[in-house]
């Protein structure tokens, strides 16, 4: 297990979360998993509760680009920091990590569990993202995954306990939240215990991924690091909240 201000990232292999995913299932034990991004790690160090979900969280999965530059440039103990923070960087883009696993992003392992979900007869329920959004997912993921158990639910009420009886209604196995980053999170730590699912993950915009209305980017530009900026072109209203990469490396270089 890694900290980077104070906010735990755990060194977990991709086979064994997903092994940890079947034995929570089939014991019927709850797990939070909380992919960890950039942006996410900025906002708990400003937000106690979302910095006491995530590390209380079962699983973290370390799983931008800045995680891994952060923990090259810290593991880097010695030397000029510029020197440091360019051979980080250079490792980072290169794949080449200091001390935690290959780097899996949140769309993929998602895409992953919901394989799993397929291959076992787990039954899956997407919640939120933009109205229809979900469904559309769900419909697009059972056409990939043939035995695929999959529903979809708008989360417009987010925060009310009506959504709450209907998660409960759908009986899911696994379910994967789309409030955005911090609100999804919280939302499963305070309702994971209360609803069916034993398998509860916050996935951001990859629902947008699985209802095609975001283009993913090219493989080459996924291995680099760099999927962060396909989006941003992609969907440039999201500038504003990279903002946070600025006072991360800020941040970054002050305890460095």
């Amino acid at each position: 297990m890694k900290e980077i201000f104070g906010v735990r990232a755990d060194e977990y292999s991709l086979q064994i979360i997903l092994e940890m995913v079947k034995k929570a299932i089939e014991d019927k034990q709850k797990v939070h998993i909380v992919t960890l991004n950039t942006e996410m790690l900025m906002a708990a160090k400003t937000d106690p509760n979302l910095k006491y979900v995530i590390n209380k969280a079962e699983i973290v999965v370390p799983e931008s680009s800045g995680i891994y530059l952060a923990d090259n440039f810290l593991s880097a103990k010695k030397g000029n920091k510029i020197v440091r923070l360019f051979i980080s960087t250079w490792q980072t883009i290169l794949g080449k990590n200091t001390s935690l696993p290959t780097r899996i992003s949140g769309v993929d392992l998602s895409y992953l569990i919901a394989g799993l979900c397929s291959e076992f007869g787990y039954t899956l329920l997407l919640l939120g993202g933009g109205e229809g959004v979900a469904e559309e997912a769900a419909k697009n993921l059972k056409v990939e995954f043939k035995n695929l158990k999959a529903e979809g639910l708008y989360g417009g009420l987010a925060g009310s306990k009506e959504l709450v009886e209907q998660v409960k209604q759908i009986k899911a196995d696994v379910i994967f939240v789309a409030f955005g980053h911090g609100r999804q999170e919280k939302w499963l730590a305070a309702n994971l215990n209360q609803i069916p699912a034993f398998v509860g993950i916050g996935v951001g915009g990859s629902l947008d991924y699985f209802a095609h209305r975001v283009p993913r980017a090219p493989e080459v530009v996924r291995n680099l690091g760099l999927e962060w900026a396909f989006r941003l072109l992609v969907q440039p209203w999201r500038f504003k909240r990279q903002t946070s990469l600025i006072t991360f490396i800020k941040e970054l270089w002050k305890i460095g």
